[in-house]
């Protein structure tokens, strides 16, 4: 649903980019029914994103989504891409705190 809204993208939208009906898209996003391989492989494409990054946790998405309005696709899919690979969540919230911290922003 983020990255629907972040592109400004309807539910109808998505779903005839996708070739379903705007109600499937609707299931996808509460979680009812997941993305086959090949929707899957399109939502990536449209949206500008690895497949991984449906995959990500979603507190490693919450973490970004500030950063996906101003940073180039290609430094935020990379970060995703990195930050979902950490494990600890001491360590995640060390890495957030270190980005805060060069943007001066405090937690």
């Amino acid at each position: 649903m983020r990255l629907r809204k972040a592109r400004g993208l309807s539910q109808v939208g998505l779903g005839e980019a996708l070739g379903v009906r705007f109600q499937q898209v609707q299931r996808y996003e509460n979680g009812k029914n997941r993305l086959g391989p090949s929707r899957l492989s399109k939502a990536s494409e449209l949206f500008g994103v690895k497949i991984e990054y449906f995959f990500a946790e979603e507190s490693a998405i919450e973490s970004l989504d500030s950063l996906e309005r101003e940073a180039p696709e290609r430094y935020l899919n990379r970060a995703i891409e990195l930050f979902s690979m950490i494990k600890d969540p001491q360590l995640r919230k060390s890495v957030i705190n270190v980005l805060e911290g060069i943007v001066g922003r405090n937690p």
